[in-house]
């Protein structure tokens, strides 16, 4: 059984190599199986910390060359972590605005619904 961040993970990559910019409700549109806009968004927000924090580290460890070699790899990956991320909220932003012009009033949109308690 897949994770939630894996499976949000997969969605991800599949709206953005499958996107062929159709902007109609689909039962099998990735963009309609997003948990929501905010997930996404919440996602890059910890990729971004992520690097920012290896970037940190780099700076505090000049002298360890293992570290910094492994460190530039996840460096890479985080990167290209991040810009998937980026794509899908530029192409997911562009969607739910053409589908609002076109007269669908929540625009695709996927609101985010957490139970806190009773």
């Amino acid at each position: 059984m897949l994770k939630a961040s894996d499976q949000i993970e997969k969605i991800i990559n599949e709206t953005i190599s499958n996107y062929n910019g159709d902007y109609k409700l689909e039962v099998n549109n990735p963009f309609e199986e997003l948990i929501s806009f905010g997930e996404i968004v919440d996602r890059l927000a910890i990729v971004n910390f992520k690097l920012y924090t290896l970037k940190d580290e780099v700076i505090k460890r000049p002298q360890d060359k293992n570290f910094r070699s492994w460190a530039s790899e996840e460096d890479v990956k985080l990167c290209k972590e991040r810009s998937r991320l980026k794509t899908c909220i530029d192409k997911k932003i562009l969607t739910m605005f053409k589908r609002y012009s076109l007269g669908d009033n929540n625009a695709g949109f996927n609101p985010e619904t957490k139970k806190y308690g009773d």
